[in-house]
């Protein structure tokens, strides 16, 4: 079984998301760690962190230790923050871009 050490930040998201869907993202941290299992993806990138997927939340992680013995959870988030590249233009921002000069809406 791998070793699970939490980072502040997802501590501190945990605490923001509902108890149910808390319960569940604990549940499936919990399989992974004793058995390997989950829907799992390498980020891109250098930073050899991966994503573990627990229905709309994500859970960004690594995986440390000789033998990846010991995973830290670094960020939980709901998949469309969680997912959203930091190049990427927010909401508020593309519906700016789409309105029409001048037009009220």
């Amino acid at each position: 079984m791998r070793k699970i050490t939490w980072s502040e930040d997802a501590r501190a998201d945990v605490r923001r998301i509902d108890r149910s869907t808390a319960m569940r993202i604990f549940t499936t941290i919990q399989r992974f760690a004793e058995t390997g299992e989950g829907d799992v993806k390498g980020l891109k990138g250098e930073s050899g962190e991966l994503r573990l997927r627990v229905g709309d939340y994500r859970v960004r992680f690594t995986d440390e230790g000789d033998d990846r013995s010991e995973f830290t959870p670094c960020d939980i988030g709901a998949r469309l923050t969680a997912d959203r590249v930091l190049e990427s233009p927010t909401l508020s921002q593309r519906a700016r871009k789409d309105r029409a000069p001048g037009r009220r809406q």
